[in-house]
């Protein structure tokens, strides 16, 4: 269902200005922030984080939808990482904070080239050294990340990922509203 999503996507977004993606993409990250930062806050959050706990049953029509959303947005806003996903994951689908990032990163992959595939079919191109470049510190990073997290609290991950998305949204308002949106956006 993702595929479809994000071919419905791609299309979307091509009949809708870069200013208003950032708008929108900001107003998606506001709301998913505010999801996440209210799940995290919850004591369920705590007891999804006990040693022994299992990700949640697949209930197939959720799971599709939940899917097809995700693509969607991917294909639409042009993004495929857990700024989607994990809220996705978190509060739809009833992951913990941990399985939700742990999961987040295999369909972040498969999304993502999906992604890629359906923007370069529809004309757009890539610049490969910068992608290389970023795609080998992302590494770095996600390593790095996942030492880290598994010191941190689930409670505390889940209200500093909430933060980070309200961070970037932010940025995204200000600089669409007052800046000419990111360098880019045109």
């Amino acid at each position: 269902m993702t595929v479809i999503g994000v071919i419905a996507g791609t299309a979307l977004g091509d009949v809708v200005s870069g200013a208003a993606l950032i708008a929108g993409f900001a107003a998606v990250m506001l709301a998913a922030a505010g999801a996440t930062w209210r799940k995290a806050s919850s004591e369920q959050s705590e007891k999804d984080a006990a040693p022994g706990h299992v990700c949640p049953a697949l209930r197939p029509g959720r799971d599709i939808s939940a899917g097809l959303a995700v693509g969607v947005l991917t294909g639409f806003f042009g993004v495929g990482g857990g700024f989607v996903i994990v809220p996705t994951l978190t509060v739809a689908l009833s992951f913990s904070m941990r399985s939700a990032i742990g999961t987040s990163l295999a369909i972040i992959a498969s999304t993502s080239l999906l992604a890629v595939a359906a923007h370069l079919s529809a004309g757009r191109t890539v610049d490969l050294d910068l992608t290389l470049v970023m795609g080998a510190a992302g590494i770095a990073g996600a390593l790095a990340g996942a030492r880290l997290s598994a010191r941190i609290a689930q409670q505390t991950l889940g209200r500093a990922f909430a933060g980070l998305v309200v961070a970037v949204a932010g940025y995204l308002l200000v600089s669409a509203a007052f800046l000419g949106g990111p360098p880019g956006s045109s």
